[in-house]
Formats: structure tokens, C-alpha cells, sequence
């Protein structure tokens, strides 16, 4: 079920392509080997044909900094100019929407990793520490509860982090303007990079500790920040040469090469490029008028409206299914995760958001209507 209105269609088109990316990342990690092979060894034993995929899908964690910007694009367009934003209001919209699907989902997996032949799909056995910091959103803050029970709720821990943040955001923006909120927020999180890369003990950081710094709200602020200031770009209806957006919404691309495939040092400076490219990205969008009704538009907002259940349910499943095509090799792996494992987590992603998470959108559409 979308939850854009016709209006709006791209941005649950961008939210499919978004969250593809991420699913295509752990595919590549878990189906092809790359959790333990690294993605350099993995595709220089794959084929021609399969090095197609390989290549861009160890970028597509990056679909992570298009979901930041897509985030505060929409929470920013629900806003009313003029009005106050009614904070109370906000948080309890904000836990409806988000809080039943994922405890639904947390407790799944948890219960899940109690049996033990689906033990392994938490990649290491739950602790009471991690269900009680998962549940209280707090889990992103140490390293040893950070990517436990399953690896993509760090980044919900960080959503919410977010939001606690956003009616002060959207103070700010209204006083300083577009231009200066803006610079005023790349200047934040470049300091903030720049700080952790200039200090002995955070500079050369990995793995959780690296995670619960650098991807944290000052660091990922910026790309929040620039959905903020896209949707205010696209309310007021302001124009840009169409040529001139294409190239900047591009740009992520040249950028997350350099960084992750030349000069893995200059990481995650590209996240700042990312944050502009993808705001460039969803002004474009909002000004094509024609396209969004093809096919291929229509299925790709479908999952679109289903990526949160998606995006909570595809990881764990992945891993699960994972022993069966791991070991038959990178090419078979690869071919069998596009025909089978995209398939059938779409299909799971699809029951799950029937059970709770359309109801919940029911519920919320009701209060709308009041």
C-alpha cells in the first residue's frame, strides 16, 4: 500500500529504490560470501555477467543516506508553513507508524534465534541487554548492542534519534531560512567527520565502534538536513535547469566510488555529497510530471509502500536461507538471489505489512479524517 499520494508517487518510487539497494548490499553479503570473503574476493570470483551485480551492490548501503533524506523530505512536507508544528501530536503519529511494525519484527527475530536450527540469524545469540536497548531505541549507542539481534535497526534507533531532534529542526529552519539551515547543517556534521578524523583515538575506528560515532546524528545529520530543505524547495515551487539537477543528483555516484572503491580513508565524507546529490535527486523527481504511471513505476511504488516491512524482515531472512546458496558458489549465489531471494522477501515482506503494519496505516488514516 502506497503511502504517497499520486502527487507524490516518486517518493515511494525512491523508497523501492532505496531499499532494493540495501537488499541487493546483504545479498551480497550473505548469499555471495562477501560477509566473509570481502567484496574484493567475491567479485574476482564472480563471472563477467555477475560482476554487473556485484560491482554496485557493495554500495548499496548507501540506500541507507536516501531513506535520511527521503525521512526528513516527508516529515518536513507534513508540516503546515505558519503553523505549529504540535510536538505531542508529531511523537505519537511518529510511534504509530513506526513502533508496531518494528516490535512485531524485533520479537519475531528474537524468538526466532531461540530455536536452534534459526539460531545463526541473529549472527550471535540474543542477550537481555539487547532486547531491552533495542526496545528503547538506544541500541546505536554501544558498540556491543549496535548491530545486534538484526543488523539494519541501528539505523531506526538513529530515525528516532532524529525525530527527537526535529521540531527544534524545523524551528531553526523557519528562523535561519533554506540557504543558512542548510549550511549551518553540512557545516555540523563536516565538523563532526572532520573532528573523529583528526583525533588519534577516533581517526582509523572500525566495525561497532566506528558505527556508534560516525553514524551517529550529528554525522548523518546533514543528509536529514537536506530532505528537510528539498521539500521546502519543492512547496514553494521553485525551479532549477533540469540539466543542472541531473548532474547534481548524480554525483553521489563518482563520489561513493572514490571513497569506497580508491581512498577508503576520505569515508564518510561522501555521505555529505550523498545528502546534496539526493536532495538534487527528489527536487528532479518532483518536477517530472509524466512517467510515474507506467508499470514499472506502479511496481516499483508498491514496494515502496511495503520498504518499511521490507526493509525490517529481509535481513534476518537472508541470513536464513543463506546456507543453501553460499555454498554453490559466487555466480549460482547471485542467480538464485535474484530469482528466489528478492522474490520470496518481497512475498514475506508483503504478509508481514498485511498483518501490522496495514493496520496501523488504517488507523492513522482514521485520525487523519477526524
Amino acid at each position: 500500500m502506497s503511502t504517497a499520494s499520486p502527487r507524490h508517487a516518486y517518493v515511494d518510487v525512491l523508497r523501492a529504490a532505496a531499499c532494493l539497494a540495501v537488499v541487493a548490499y546483504h545479498l551480497s553479503l550473505y548469499w555471495l560470501g562477501a560477509w566473509r570473503l570481502g567484496f574484493a574476493e567475491t567479485f574476482a570470483r564472480a563471472s563477467p555477467l555477475t560482476k554487473l551485480f556485484v560491482a554496485p551492490s557493495q554500495l548499496g548501503f548507501l540506500g541507507v543516506s536516501l531513506f535520511l533524506v527521503l525521512s526528513g523530505f516527508c516529515l518536513q512536507l507534513s508540516v503546515r508553513p505558519g503553523e505549529p508544528l504540535g510536538a505531542a501530536r508529531f511523537f505519537s503519529r511518529r510511534a504509530w507508524r513506526t513502533l508496531p511494525p518494528y516490535f512485531a519484527s524485533l520479537a519475531l527475530v528474537s524468538l526466532s534465534s531461540l530455536w536452534p536450527a534459526l539460531s545463526y540469524v541473529t549472527l550471535r545469540p540474543v542477550r537481555l541487554r539487547d532486547v531491552w536497548t533495542h526496545a528503547l531505541m538506544l541500541h546505536n549507542l554501544w558498540p556491543d548492542t549496535v548491530w545486534t539481534i538484526n543488523g539494519v535497526y541501528w539505523t531506526l534507533a538513529l530515525e528516532w534519534q532524529l525525530y527527537l531532534v526535529f521540531p527544534l529542526a524545523v524551528a531553526a529552519l523557519r528562523r535561519a531560512g533554506p540557504r543558512l539551515f542548510l549550511f549551518g547543517s553540512f557545516a555540523l556534521s563536516l565538523s563532526w567527520y572532520a573532528a573523529l578524523r583528526a583525533h588519534p583515538a577516533t581517526a582509523r575506528l572500525t566495525g561497532e565502534p566506528y558505527a556508534i560515532l560516525y553514524e551517529s546524528v550529528p554525522g548523518r545529520w546533514f543528509e536529514f538536513a537536506s530532505g528537510m530543505v528539498a521539500a521546502e524547495v519543492v512547496r514553494r515551487g521553485l525551479r532549477a535547469p533540469r540539466a543542472w539537477l541531473a548532474v547534481a543528483a548524480t554525483l553521489w555516484i563518482p563520489a561513493a566510488a572514490w571513497v569506497h572503491l580508491v581512498d577508503v580513508w576520505a569515508f564518510p565524507f561522501d555521505r555529505l555529497v550523498c545528502g546534496v546529490s539526493f536532495g538534487c535527486l527528489l527536487w528532479l523527481a518532483s518536477s517530472a510530471r509524466t512517467g510515474w504511471s507506467t508499470r514499472p513505476a506502479r511496481g516499483l511504488a508498491w514496494i515502496g509502500g511495503i520498504s518499511y516491512s521490507l526493509y525490517l524482515v529481509h535481513q534476518p531472512l537472508l541470513i536464513g536461507l543463506s546456507p543453501f546458496a553460499v555454498a554453490r558458489g559466487v555466480d549460482v549465489a547471485a542467480a538464485a538471489g535474484l530469482l528466489v531471494g528478492v522474490p520470496v522477501s518481497l512475498a514475506v515482506a508483503w504478509v508481514f505489512f498485511s498483518l501490522f503494519e496495514r493496520p496501523v496505516l488504517a488507523r492513522l488514516a482514521r485520525g487523519r479524517t477526524r
